[in-house]
């Protein structure tokens, strides 16, 4: 991998001494790599070759003919670096890159003012109430996501997946008892259980308990039973979003009883590489440089997954403003809520650890079936969960892995509170 800045030389050279600021302008900083060895390289590298590609504006994959393996790769560096160009070692393509023109300031200003213009004329008088709303959904949300980013940080830098992998029963029905278990004692969110699923599918753990793993940990987690409770102040519903958690993630493993793993895939993804996760500090040296690494993973995560936080509560605070006006708070059924609820779960993308704030906004307005499947089925799959597994397992296990998913959430969900459960809550 090579680390190339693009500068601007400009017209008139100084004659006399002066800074190299004086003599050049940073345009554009051009990450050239292998493509087919980037991972093993990250790996290997550790944090220092991975914040040269977190910076760069341009990633210049060489060896990837293959249009299958070069969005795999684009995919997985989005999901770190969502900012930067990926193209293949092409001379036309490179410069093209390059050459892309900044987002003019007064053009990003008129943009942003316009959908200000269209927001105050769609809210009218609710608009200050749109407002107060959003704030106090933040306000309650920033702590717990702030906890969830610190535990999950310290597991993900200090604790090793081959830790993990060595205690990790290869059994279906231990092995699908102990991701539970797992899931109860770890606090990580999706984003770090889908690294260690891809490991726990290269060491031959059988589809069923990884993907079993994968769902239930973010859902179950002490961060996340705790940020429930805060929200909800009731046992119970924190008891229910578990137990449909658990239920959900079972069921969705055993249909993947009969699937191979191969089928699913086993290369090394590059996104679990460039978050880091479970490397056991080795990129760190000594005490000082592991403390710099974890506050840096920490601040990247927080801001990372902050801006899905922040997108929700505006969302959130939108419709609650708008709830006479929305066909879906009017509708006397639990069917069209619920649908809804989980598709809007999917597009948030929200950390699990402060997903229950949001939630809880909705109460008031929506059947709590609704709400609880917003709960349970957004941890285990979202846009963000997508992106993550795209860059190292087929399309076709993503897609069949996300339909099961919404399809069992969905029914354990709708049944459960039609035979009474929502009478208890």
């Amino acid at each position: 991998a090579t680390f190339h800045i693009a500068v601007v030389l400009p017209k008139t050279m100084l004659q006399d001494t002066g800074t190299p600021g004086d003599l050049c302008a940073l345009r554009r900083i051009l990450f050239v790599a292998q493509g087919a060895g980037l991972a093993e390289l990250l790996a290997q590298t550790g944090g220092l070759l991975t914040e040269q590609l977190l910076n760069a504006d341009v990633v210049v994959l060489r060896g990837v003919q293959n249009r299958a393996a070069l969005s795999g790769l684009r995919a997985a560096i989005h999901s770190a670096n969502p900012g930067a160009q990926v193209v293949r070692n092409r001379r036309s393509e490179i410069v093209r890159a390059l050459e892309k023109p900044q987002s003019p300031p007064l053009l990003l200003l008129a943009l942003a003012c316009g959908a200000a213009l269209c927001l105050r004329q769609l809210l009218g008088a609710e608009l200050n109430t749109t407002i107060t709303v959003f704030l106090g959904i933040m306000l309650q949300a920033v702590p717990f996501l702030l906890i969830g980013v610190l535990l999950s940080s310290a597991i993900q830098l200090f604790l090793s997946q081959q830790f993990i992998e060595r205690f990790f029963p290869k059994n279906r029905i231990s092995g699908t008892l102990f991701a539970i278990l797992a899931g109860a004692a770890l606090p990580v969110c999706d984003c770090a259980s889908i690294p260690i699923f891809r490991s726990l599918l290269r060491k031959g753990i059988p589809v069923s308990t990884a993907v079993t793993f994968m769902l239930v940990t973010p859902v179950i987690n002490p961060v996340v039973l705790f940020s429930t409770y805060v929200a909800f102040r009731k046992l119970a519903r924190v008891a229910c979003r578990a137990g449909l958690g658990i239920v959900c993630a079972v069921l969705v493993g055993l249909t993947f009883c009969r699937t191979p793993v191969s089928a699913a895939g086993s290369g090394l993804a590059l996104s679990g590489v460039l978050c880091t996760c479970g490397s056991g500090g080795q990129a760190a040296e000594g005490w000082r440089g592991a403390l710099l690494g974890y506050l840096r993973h920490t601040q990247t995560e927080f801001f990372t997954v902050g801006k899905y936080l922040t997108a929700g509560a505006f969302v959130s605070a939108i419709m609650q403003s708008l709830t006479k006006k929305l066909p879906l708070t009017n509708s006397s059924g639990l069917l069209l809520p619920l649908l809804s609820m989980m598709a809007l779960a999917f597009l948030l993308s929200l950390c699990s650890s402060s997903d229950a704030v949001v939630g809880r906004s909705f109460s008031a307005q929506l059947p709590m079936g609704a709400v609880m499947a917003f709960l349970v089925f957004g941890p285990m799959m979202d846009i963000k969960n997508v992106i993550m597994l795209s860059g190292s397992l087929p399309k076709k296990f993503i897609l069949r892995l996300a339909v099961t998913v919404f399809v069992i959430d969905a029914a354990v969900v709708y049944a459960a509170f039609r035979l009474g459960l929502g009478t208890v809550l």
